[in-house]
């Protein structure tokens, strides 16, 4: 679990508590609560595997390279738009 970067458990235990204290990261997951609606662009909907792939690039920089998640985010936002249109 841990080398996959899990920190939802099956289990009380599975996943140490000195791994979680680790991630600095860690505590917005484990706040949120429930599953997010997933969403289509509007004008992307063929596209959203781009979409898709686009934002997580960022995400991960924010996660493994201690990247500012409003820069990450500003650089999706920047790529979206050039998809659309180049679409």
């Amino acid at each position: 679990m841990e080398a996959a970067l899990d920190i939802y458990p099956p289990y009380q235990g599975a996943v140490r508590e000195a791994y979680l204290k680790e991630l600095h990261w860690v505590s917005g997951y484990l706040a949120s609560k429930g599953s997010p609606i997933p969403a289509l662009v509007e004008g992307l909907e063929s596209n959203i595997a781009e979409v898709r792939q686009i934002v997580l690039s960022q995400v991960s920089q924010v996660l493994t390279a201690g990247k500012a998640p409003e820069a990450a985010m500003a650089e999706a936002q920047k790529s979206v738009e050039e998809l659309a249109a180049r679409v």
